[in-house]
Formats: structure tokens, sequence, C-alpha cells
């Protein structure tokens, strides 16, 4: 079978698909807050499973320069934003998650930042990899100007698949493809929630559930 190694975040061994847990409810950490303590028996990273990944919740504009480095170190994230819509001159650019390799993630609140800063900039000289990415790269271009290189998981599933199944309603999307390829069910509740105002809880949850296991999708075998 043709098999497409994404090498989307390190160029490690490929994980085995059964032994990748479903997302659990991630530990969202406001930025500046103390790191969480692993425990001794935890793995250490690279290799978290999505249930481990803590996000880093970012409000604050003076805290993007440690995330614009943070990116521009890694040199390749995963990404995924959330929209008050679904059209980039009319609606806005809510949230951005970026998972790195290592383990670490953060969810930016653009609304409260003020915009990415030099996060920007950064992304700019970085690999994304994400799902439908056309979507992301739409909304982050008009906020930013950001032009990326990109590594769509839903292109690698359409030339994997090979035109087999063209009329299946939704086969390529990231639900279908992380269930197919990995086992990994995902909650789509709150994505079409409203974007526009205060987040509650269950908001902030849905996209730092959803990145790390964009990461993990990406960071795997697409076969």
């Amino acid at each position: 079978m043709l098999a497409l190694d994404l090498h989307a975040l390190e160029g490690e061994s490929e994980p085995d698909p059964g032994a990748i847990p479903a997302p659990a409810t991630p530990l969202l950490i406001e930025m500046g807050e103390p790191a969480r303590s692993a425990p001794a028996d935890e793995p250490a990273h690279p290799g978290a499973s999505p249930a481990d990944t803590a996000f880093m919740l970012v409000r604050r504009h003076e805290e993007l320069a440690a995330i614009a480095e943070a990116v521009a170190r890694a040199g390749k994230v995963a990404l995924d934003t959330e929209t008050t819509g679904l059209d980039p001159l009319r609606n806005r650019l809510r949230l951005v998650q970026l998972g790195l390799a290592d383990g670490r993630a953060f969810l930016i609140d653009v609304f409260e930042t003020g915009g990415l800063g030099p996060v920007a900039e950064a992304l700019g000289d970085t690999t994304v990899v994400g799902h439908h990415l056309q979507f992301d790269l739409a909304f982050l271009r008009r906020l930013a100007g950001v032009e990326p290189r990109a590594r769509c998981t839903e292109i690698a599933s359409r030339l994997l698949d090979g035109g087999l199944h063209p009329h299946v309603k939704g086969h390529h999307s990231l639900q279908r493809v992380l269930d197919r390829e990995l086992g990994v069910a995902l909650d789509k509740t709150e994505q079409t929630s409203d974007w526009s105002g205060p987040l509650r809880p269950e908001q902030l949850a849905w996209p730092a559930t959803t990145s790390p296991a964009r990461s993990t999708a990406a960071s795997g075998r697409c076969a």
C-alpha cells in the first residue's frame, strides 16, 4: 500500500496507531503560571500523547515573544485556528493553537493579545502542519500576512486515497481521518459555537483537545 510519512513535527520513527489513546480534557495553564511538574513515572517528551499535553493559555501581548522564539527554534509546528465565521474578509480570527514536537502547546487568544505580534514572523519561517490548512492560512494571511510552508493532512489523505471515495461525504475530514488512521475519537460539539464573545471553559477545552490530536495525526503515518 502506498504510504506517506509526513515527518510533520520531527523525523522520528512512526508511532503505532493502536497505541495512541483518545484525547482527554487537557491541562490549561495561564501563561506565566509555574509549569507543571511531570511525575517521575511519566514519559519524557517528545512522544507525549494528546492526553498528556498541557496548553499554555496566552492572553497578554508581552507573552508572545517567548512563543515566537519557541516556534522559531522548533521549525515545524502543528497549527489550528478558531474563527468567528467562515469568511476571512468578514469574520475574525479568535484563537490560534500551536503544538510543538517536544510536547509544548500554546492557545493564543488573539482578541486579548491584539494580534500575533512576533509569532506571525516566526510562523512565516516555519513549516506548519494541519488539516484543511487553506482555511486557517486564509485567516492568518488576512490578519498578519503570514505565508508559512504548509503540510496539509487533508491533502495527504486525498492523495493516499487515490480517488477511491470521491462521493463519500466527510471521508477526508479531520474527524474521519483521525478515527480511520489512528483510532482517535474527536468530539466536534463546540466547533460551531459562538467564538466572538467571552469564552466558556468548554470552548477552551475544544481547541486544546483538537490541536494535540492534529499533532498526533500529523507526526505519524497517513496511510
